[in-house]
């Protein structure tokens, strides 16, 4: 698989990517990329469900004041999470 840090087709500078994104020619459901794509954002949420028994914002903050420390605290600690399991699944499909 191509570097995740490189000049793609259609793009006018080097990019973070997935090696599928980035093309000029319009993405349908049953191309490849699209697929992979799907599948990945599933797992994503999949995981995130699993672990938080919710994937949405108001049931995740319930009985917390919008804003305060209790409530930016989470919001810190589980965005900080997607984001290393989004990391772990970018090296996992370069490698």
């Amino acid at each position: 698989m191509s570097s995740l840090v490189t000049q793609f087709r259609g793009c006018s500078s080097p990019v973070v990517s997935w090696p599928w994104e980035c093309y000029s020619e319009e993405k349908k459901a049953g191309d490849l990329g699209v697929s992979k794509a799907m599948a990945l954002a599933k797992e994503l949420h999949d995981t995130f469900k699993a672990r938080h028994k919710s994937t949405c914002c108001r049931v995740l903050t319930k009985g917390m004041e919008l804003g305060s420390e209790e409530h930016v605290a989470q919001c810190i600690f589980l965005t900080g999470e997607v984001a290393a399991e989004t990391a772990s699944l970018i090296i996992r499909e370069k490698y």
